[in-house]
Order: C-alpha cells, then sequence, then structure tokens
C-alpha cells in the first residue's frame, strides 16, 4: 500500500487504476481492491468518470 501512495502523491493529478498498475507491475484489479481498503480508511478518494475510475 505504501508504494502505492508514494506513487500517487508523486502524480501530477489522479491516476487511473490501470496507470497506477503499471507503475508497480501487476493486476488494475490489485489497485481497485487496495484503494477500496485506503478509501474507507480515508486516506484517498476516488471517482468514476466515463472512461474509467481516478483515484
Amino acid at each position: 500500500m505504501m508504494h502505492l501512495l508514494i506513487h500517487m502523491d508523486r502524480a501530477n493529478g489522479p491516476i487511473t487504476s490501470g496507470e497506477a498498475a503499471e507503475m508497480l507491475h501487476t493486476n488494475p484489479v490489485v489497485i481497485r481492491r487496495t484503494t477500496a481498503g485506503l478509501r474507507g480508511a480515508g486516506f484517498v478518494q476516488s471517482r468514476g468518470t466515463l472512461a474509467g475510475g481516478r483515484c
């Protein structure tokens, strides 16, 4: 989770789960499951778009 938070902090804005997954060499589903826990704890926010969600 910390690795994901560091990448999100260094991004120039919201990133998609696909973009985060590419940075971490994993599957976007892993990112979405991780961010769900972070979102529930209040560490991140996410929003849906027509092209998918951004966090």
